[in-house]
């Protein structure tokens, strides 16, 4: 066990838990001695971390059938992990629509809007509100939630933007709120992550992650792992006097290279 951050006695509830992002914090903090709840709306695969419980680590990995757009489902689940002696004491909102980037906003559809909003703003607040009681009650817990530099200056798809941005106030709000109450709430703003979300533009066109790579003055896109790591910190007791903040871990993107001043200038 790391001697430097120990997350023994903490249950850990990650939306989007199946995802590229989800599944590897969940690995990352049942590896540091967390019970992790990965809860998404579709169903698991063989190939789920929790599928094969063969170690300690992926023993302490449970799934669950959860849909963000739902506070009935999302009710359901925390009710059932209450039940279980499974209350979460972390909560990881991390749950994403993947789509291509979308056309500029007055030819994008409402669809796509409401998409982005009802999955990651809406779905984040019936979240932390279900399990917040459960973190009151023990003046103990963290939630985080996964934001994007897109929630800070302009990097194009304006309905997830504008969704991130959102959680972003919700962060500060929810910490100011309940920090006399032991509950604690931080966000993160990751730059490009090389994920499946992906997958529908690199088939459109397989160049994306080159010419994104060029905005990156560190040389180099995200990946999961450097999310893990820092969500890891920031829920264990080392980051106890943090709250109400958010860490932008971006490769230094929001510093501005001349390409990527240019590309956006000319929609490239």
């Amino acid at each position: 066990m790391n001697s430097f951050i120990s997350l023994e006695n903490e249950v850990a509830l990650i939306t989007g838990g199946l995802g590229d992002t989800g599944s590897c914090i969940a690995r990352t903090l049942a590896t540091l001695g967390a019970r992790v709840v990965m809860a998404d709306a579709k169903p698991p695969s063989d190939t789920t971390p929790h599928s094969h419980p063969s170690s300690p680590v992926s023993e302490r990995l449970m799934y669950a059938q959860m849909d963000v757009t739902s506070s009935t489902s999302i009710g359901a689940t925390v009710r059932e992990l209450n039940g279980s002696n499974l209350t979460p004491t972390i909560l990881i909102n991390s749950a994403i629509v993947a789509a291509p980037v979308p056309p500029l906003p007055h030819e994008a559809s409402i669809h796509l809007w409401e998409r982005d909003i009802d999955m990651i703003l809406k779905g984040a607040f019936p979240c932390a509100k279900a399990v917040i009681s459960g973190m009151m009650d023990r003046h103990h817990g963290v939630i985080v939630n996964i934001l994007s530099v897109n929630a800070h200056q302009f990097f194009g798809h304006p309905s997830y933007s504008a969704a991130k941005a959102g959680v972003g106030s919700l962060t500060q709000s929810i910490a100011c709120n309940y920090g006399s109450h032991g509950v604690r709430c931080v966000s993160i703003s990751p730059g490009t992550l090389m994920t499946q979300s992906w997958e529908a533009q690199l088939a459109a066109d397989p160049t994306t992650f080159d010419r994104l790579r060029e905005w990156y003055p560190l040389g180099r896109l995200g990946r999961p792992q450097d999310v893990a790591d820092a969500v890891a910190f920031l829920v264990s007791g080392r980051a106890s006097w943090i709250s109400g903040t958010d860490l932008v871990q971006a490769g230094l993107i929001t510093g501005g290279t001349v390409s990527h001043v240019v590309a956006l200038a000319t929609g490239q």
